[in-house]
């Protein structure tokens, strides 16, 4: 079975109606990961689970009476970036090391999990070992037992440098919540005016379940909390908001817009994204090339309303979209991806034709959605499309959870700007460069590998972390 990791969505609540909270949060996370959602409650000093393939929706079938009272509950959605969709990867993951078990959910990938699996089955942990967030389970579990809860935390951040966020329910009804060295994933928390909790990737979930009435904060680099069965918070390590690197690619694309990460609006930094692409246009060609502005919805609709607004061009909807198919993007399989795309957008053909069009769009990473929109508004009587990409070339591997995981599969690596326009089909084709990306966020200091090859920690051209293994105290 081979390695898996993953770039997910996570969630907990501790307090009434959690199974229902948490299941909430999902709906709102649900733009993370489309192959499988999952919830594990505690009650009656035991954990309940209900986990199932698909969307979040889906767990609705599996919750009965049981839910009622039970708290604290998290839960999990997710796609895959390595590996299959078995059953056996659906999280939260369960672990059990002697008498602790804990269930975690797990928002990232660790490049040197594996390294651990070895040592960790021989002093008989029983996790998922062919999965990164199962490893990190149990060497949670195995950790608490042995040395305890501070010291479990802190060798975690010693031998997993990156990338989680992560939320544990533990035996007993404590919840813990961290994040890495470099807090590459978002984690955030909030407490509503009745001393309810949640926790969540992103802050969108809070508006769903607490409203407008909630203290909310993120979580720093290497911070930990534990919320004990009582509702009690305790602050396990204190964090660093100085060695932040979080990951470029939720501004980009991943985060759903009304999103707040490391204290930026999702929404205005892609608006601004699209504004700063359009000066670059202008110092570029002096004056725009096309005579209308065309999203690639939903993705591309704020940097699109950025442009747009800079050049002075209008901007239409003309690619409609089949809201019952998920995105592309997150598909498992090429294949899938490629048929998919003629299935979710169509050409309004009385916008289109006879038009000169910039096409904008988020991002460009395989290329085969662009490739196949391009023909489509070539099909649909346009004249010119000019492709205008509101991020940087994508020309290195994501080690730390975004899908795109190898040098090969990304249309960027090793062409230059003409070979991409060619492969695309598009008239023209330019990209916002790498002081623009980070203009737009008002931030330096970001993980932005998968554009300039520079990640937070070394990596191998394997996507191996070299890290002392760990050996067990006699």
């Amino acid at each position: 079975m081979p390695y898996v990791g993953e770039k997910c969505g996570i969630a907990a609540y501790i307090g009434d109606n959690a199974v229902e909270k948490v299941y909430l949060s999902l709906i709102a996370l649900q733009h993370r990961g489309q192959e499988s959602a999952g919830i594990v409650a505690w009650k009656n000093e035991r954990f309940i689970e209900y986990k199932t393939h698909g969307l979040v929706q889906n767990v609705l079938r599996y919750i009965g009476k049981e839910k009622d009272g039970a708290s604290p509950a998290i839960g999990h959605v997710r796609y895959s970036t390595y590996g299959g969709s078995s059953r056996v990867f659906i999280q939260p993951v369960r672990a059990k090391y002697r008498d602790l078990e804990l269930y975690l959910a797990h928002n990232g990938t660790i490049p040197n999990a594996y390294f651990y699996r070895g040592d960790l089955a021989s002093y008989g942990v029983r996790t998922v070992f062919d999965l990164d967030s199962g490893i990190l389970a149990g060497y949670l579990a195995y950790s608490i037992w042995e040395y305890g809860l501070r010291e479990a935390i802190n060798s975690i951040f010693e031998r997993f440098k990156a990338s989680y966020a992560f939320i544990a329910l533990i035996d007993g009804g404590d919840v813990l919540a961290a994040k890495d060295p470099y807090g590459i994933r978002p984690l955030s928390i909030a407490i509503s005016n009745e001393n309810d909790i949640a926790i969540s990737s992103e802050s969108c979930a809070f508006n769903a379940i607490m409203g407008k009435d909630q203290f909310y904060r993120e979580l720093l680099p290497k911070e930990s909390i534990l919320i004990e069965h009582s509702g009690k918070v305790k602050i396990l390590s204190e964090g660093n908001k100085d060695s932040e690197r979080i990951c470029v690619f939720e501004y980009v694309y991943f985060a759903r817009p009304d999103s707040v990460i490391s204290g930026v609006n999702v929404y205005r930094a892609r608006v601004h994204m699209g504004e700063i692409l359009a000066e670059e246009e202008l110092r570029r060609f002096k004056r725009p090339l096309a005579d209308l502005v065309i999203p690639v919805p939903d993705s591309g609709r704020a940097a699109a309303k950025g442009f747009s607004s800079c050049l002075g061009i209008r901007m239409e909807e003309g690619l409609i979209k089949n809201r019952y198919l998920g995105r592309t993007f997150i598909l498992p399989d090429d294949s899938l991806r490629k048929v998919s795309v003629r299935l979710k957008l169509s050409p309004i053909e009385d916008v289109v034709k006879g038009r000169k069009i910039y096409l904008v769009d988020d991002s460009l990473v395989r290329g085969n959605t662009m490739k196949e929109i391009v023909k489509m508004l070539f099909d649909a009587g346009a004249e010119e499309v000019h492709v205008r990409i509101a991020s940087p070339p994508i020309r290195n591997p994501c080690y730390f959870g975004i899908d795109f995981p190898t040098h090969e599969e990304l249309i960027a690596y090793r062409k230059s700007l003409e070979e991409i326009r060619d492969a695309i089909g598009a008239t023209s084709l330019y990209y916002l460069s790498i002081e623009g990306l980070k203009k737009a966020l008002g931030k330096e200091e970001v993980c932005s590998g998968c554009f300039t090859g520079i990640y937070p920690i070394e990596v191998t051209e394997h996507g191996e972390i070299k890290i002392p293994r760990y050996r067990k105290r006699r």
